[in-house]
């Protein structure tokens, strides 16, 4: 299989795992395609991709595409790139790098070898950075809709801010469910802490912060 989909770590250690695998196929830069996007990658981009990929390589034995935040792509994107993984060029490797696998059609997982990083260490807090995130969370309990969505206005300010958020509320929450008192709580803390994850991912992935925010903040069940 000559598709690798690379998932798991930081940003950087993705593309910097994929410039590894490049650099042991040996290929030289003008052979190495690297796509990336601020917003999304389109069906535009793909085709473009796809042209620059039916080209034979200048001097090396192989060519190679890497996909640095495919979960961009947009679904028609995904369609589009989907034959192009079922029936690759000659001599041509596809690398895509993601946060998760979560993020990509089934059928484009199906069709590349999977490549995991480690994830970061789960940050700790100390007692004194704890009564103030535990404090925050039995205020959030208590807000209405309108409060939590001018709370979530405001930690949405800085995306690196909206992650020590979640981060830190995901500790508090894991506490929680091993204490529940019942199963209904656990399970409604179970769920929250699903959310939380699927909000960082969000946030790794250059997600709208706020609108990531608002529905983690909507999520939580009031007290």
């Amino acid at each position: 299989m000559q598709s690798y989909l690379i998932v798991g770590g930081a940003k950087e250690e993705r593309f910097k795992k994929a410039l590894q695998m490049a650099n042991k196929w040996q290929i030289e830069n003008l052979d190495k395609i690297i796509l990336e996007a601020e917003n999304s990658i389109g069906i535009d981009d793909i085709r473009n991709l796809q042209h620059q990929l039916s080209l034979k390589p200048y001097s090396s034995s192989y060519k190679i595409a890497i996909l640095t935040s495919a979960e961009k792509l947009t679904i028609p994107a995904q369609n589009a790139f989907l034959k192009t993984l079922e029936e690759p060029p000659q001599n041509t490797i596809i690398i895509l790098t993601s946060p998760g696998p979560d993020f990509l059609l089934p059928t484009i997982i199906s069709r590349c070898q999977i490549i995991r990083l480690p994830n970061k260490p789960q940050i700790k807090l100390s007692q004194e950075e704890r009564t103030p995130v535990t404090r925050l969370l039995a205020s959030i309990l208590k807000m209405g809709v309108g409060e939590r969505i001018k709370m979530a206005n405001e930690i949405a300010k800085n995306r690196q801010e909206a992650i020590k958020f979640c981060q830190a509320q995901l500790i508090i929450w894991r506490e929680k469910t091993m204490k529940a008192s019942s199963i209904n709580h656990q399970a409604s803390s179970v769920k929250v802490i699903r959310q939380i994850q699927k909000t960082l991912k969000m946030l790794e992935a250059n997600v709208n912060p706020k609108l990531a925010m608002e529905n983690l903040l909507l999520s939580i069940p009031s007290k």
